[in-house]
């Protein structure tokens, strides 16, 4: 019991410890938030790589890649395999 004694600091009538205890719970909140936001962007970069192998690896046998956020992949036919109804005369 005397070794708990020991461990607890004294009280100072200078300090404002209500004051104090507000100060820690803002800075706690604020890095809560802050841990929340690097763990989402963390999450949308695990994401992407995933998405970036798995296109390389598919990339990687001959396949064609299916990773293009942005822009959409259009297949297209060939020339000689579209069919013609009509023939030109010259």
């Amino acid at each position: 019991m005397d070794n708990q004694e020991n461990m607890i600091p004294p009280i100072d009538q200078n300090m404002n410890y209500y004051q104090e205890y507000c100060r820690l719970f803002i800075a706690n909140v604020v890095l809560t938030t802050q841990m929340k936001e690097l763990i989402s962007e963390k999450n949308e970069l695990l994401s992407r790589i995933t998405d970036l192998e798995r296109s390389s690896h598919n990339a990687s046998k001959g396949g064609v890649s299916d990773f293009h956020p942005d822009k959409k992949v259009r297949l297209r036919r060939k020339a000689t395999d579209v069919e013609r109804h009509y023939v030109c005369p010259v």
